[in-house]
């Protein structure tokens, strides 16, 4: 079958009276080039497929041939389409479905968080709970264990008719069983019998008799500190509650432990004794330090220079820096600080260990 495209160029040049020229290859301009020349035999022939002749045979001067479409190509065209329209719906479906799990997932998601969070609230409220309890059950037992030792103290009372104090309306209270150990005086006893040194260890040394004949060693004449610069240090001691403090160095009601002075000299030193465990040293130290700044500030006022030492010496013998400062500064080295050193920290070890050993014995005085 002939091409109907042909048919047609070749009607419009016979109408014209000229012949159809010559094909002439595309030639592209200078400096263009392309890689295959353009298919347009084949495209003609593939769209020249798509039509047929309704007139065949017909003459030169009849009317151009009608171009009509081919039955099997649109067949093809919409069993194509119909397969598309397929594919399309088969793919909304899947999208649909993947939107579906995504929805679920995230629902899913949502419900674990809160379930998680349920549970994490669940948990704090069961603990809380739980403390609860034991903190019941704690206070309870506490209460019946102080209940128990104030039973056992009410019995020791009875044994040594032992009713009443002034310094507790309530008799068989944990106030009333320490009111009576201060009013024996056990702390206040191992407090004062530590205030004072060890008076060997402020005595100079005895110079020894030289013989006739015999060389006489030379020995150093040790630093005496304030102790060696005058004769006329006065030394007050705060023992059951009756210090006064000397007029005419200040006036107060305070009461230090030890008041040593020097009119010679116009120097005070105010001595504190701390009796802590070890823990709350520097915290009593402190206190002390403050307790007296005012007294201190007054006292060199009037022209006196005055010195607050506070004297850490712990209830098991620990003995502080302070106490080697203040000894140093009065003049005792050597052995003689030694001494002194350890008779401080004997003594309130000794008194501890008694008060340990005494403490079940309520009715014993000092």
């Amino acid at each position: 079958m002939d091409n109907p495209l042909d048919k047609v160029c070749e009607q419009a040049v016979a109408s014209e009276g000229n012949e159809c020229p010559e094909a002439h290859p595309y030639q592209p301009p200078p400096g263009v080039s392309y890689r295959e020349p353009l298919p347009v035999i084949e495209l003609s022939s593939m769209m020249s497929d798509m039509y047929i002749d309704s007139q065949a045979g017909g003459s030169e001067e009849d009317e151009p041939p009608m171009l009509k479409p081919r039955g099997e190509m649109f067949e093809q065209i919409e069993t194509q389409i119909t397969k598309l329209s397929s594919a399309l719906q088969t793919l909304q479906t899947e999208v649909q479905m993947l939107k579906n799990d995504f929805m679920a997932s995230n629902d899913s998601l949502v419900n674990r968080e809160a379930c998680f969070r349920d549970a994490i609230d669940q948990r704090f409220e069961a603990l809380e709970r739980g403390m609860n309890r034991s903190l019941t059950r704690l206070e309870t037992e506490m209460v019946n264990c102080l209940k128990r030792h104030d039973e056992h103290w009410k019995k020791e009372m009875s044994r040594v008719k032992m009713t009443s104090t002034p310094l507790s309306p309530r008799p068989f209270s944990h106030s009333f069983t320490m009111a009576i150990l201060m009013t024996q005086g056990c702390y206040t006893w191992r407090h004062n019998i530590n205030v004072l040194p060890s008076p060997s260890c402020l005595h100079a040394p005895i110079k020894e008799f030289v013989g006739e004949g015999a060389r006489q060693v030379k020995v150093k004449t040790p630093d005496t500190g304030q102790l060696g610069r005058t004769c006329d240090w006065m030394l007050l001691a705060d023992l059951n509650q009756r210090l006064c403090f000397p007029h005419k160095i200040a006036v107060t009601n305070l009461r230090p432990d030890l008041v040593l002075w020097s009119s010679t000299l116009r120097t005070v030193y105010i001595i504190e004794r701390t009796m802590t465990w070890e823990d709350a040293v520097e915290e009593a130290y402190k206190h002390k330090s403050l307790k007296y700044a005012e007294l201190e500030a007054d006292v060199e006022q009037r022209g006196w220079k005055a010195k607050v030492c506070p004297v850490d010496v712990t209830c098991r013998g620990f003995v502080g820096k302070s106490v080697i400062k203040i000894i140093k500064d009065l003049g005792i080295r050597g052995q003689a600080q030694g001494q002194a050193v350890k008779a401080l920290s004997s003594a309130p070890e000794q008194v501890s260990q008694w008060l340990w050993i005494k403490r079940r014995d309520i009715g014993w005085a000092l």
